[in-house]
């Protein structure tokens, strides 16, 4: 079981799975989104299953290109995870519990 939040804990996360893929993107984009030199994101592997445990309430969601959103808590910022096709396709890396 993965678990992740955001930076003042009221949205919080919980995978139950795996994650896949992982990297870090350097392009302009990524580095505005992310507010950082690159981006540090995984996908949710096929067969995992991705659920809010806490402040769904508290998300807000930016579209970005070619139908790419971005979910964020709209009380500290920290985005945690991106959205295609109205479900959620991986997290911000930043946001998994753990080392």
């Amino acid at each position: 079981m993965i678990e992740g939040g955001c930076f003042c804990g009221a949205v919080r996360y919980q995978i139950d799975g795996v994650l896949d893929r992982a990297s870090a993107c350097h392009c302009s984009r990524c580095r505005k989104a992310f507010s950082g030199s690159s981006s540090a994101y995984a996908e949710i592997a096929a067969g995992s299953k991705f659920r809010w445990i806490t402040g769904a309430d508290n998300l807000t969601e930016y579209t970005a290109a070619h139908g790419w959103r971005f979910a964020f808590c709209r009380i500290c910022g920290s985005t945690l995870c991106g959205l295609l096709d109205s479900r959620v396709h991986g997290v911000t890396l930043g946001t998994v519990d753990g080392d």
